[in-house]
């Protein structure tokens, strides 16, 4: 009866363990970011859209008469990167370039630590992006 509880014990201990190589750790990611022009003029109506993968996109927000965007995404971090796309043409200062922003671009500050093991908390950041002409 000692051994069975023994090995009970052991397997319960090893299968607690092994259990965090299974653990998704999401965290959520602030983006408060301003896009200008190669003047520093703020450039709104541009489509920012946050990306999980080449495939899977979250909801696109548009900068506003500042040139400011904000989102909010819950993810994992070698999954996020956002696209601001000059969607109106000539219209609200001219024709720009996409532009890119990689996650290790964002530098990201913990506001909140997790509150679950899979929870790895908030972070935020705040940013100015210059884009270039066409």
């Amino acid at each position: 009866m000692r051994l069975k509880i023994t090995l009970l014990l052991a397997a319960l201990l090893m299968a607690a363990t092994s259990c965090d190589t299974f653990i998704t750790y999401e965290a959520t990611y602030i983006v408060d970011g301003t896009v200008c022009d190669p003047e520093g003029n703020p450039v709104w109506n541009l489509m920012v859209t946050g990306h999980f993968t080449d495939d899977v996109t979250f909801d696109p927000c548009d900068t506003d008469k500042k040139g400011h965007f904000h989102d909010s995404v819950k993810t994992w971090p070698e999954y996020l990167w956002y696209v601001i796309e000059d969607v109106d043409g000539d219209a609200n200062g001219g024709r720009f370039r996409n532009d890119t922003i990689r996650f290790e671009e964002m530098n990201f500050t913990r506001i909140r630590k997790g509150s679950a093991l899979d929870d790895k908390g908030i972070f935020k950041t705040e940013f100015t992006r210059t884009l270039q002409y066409r």
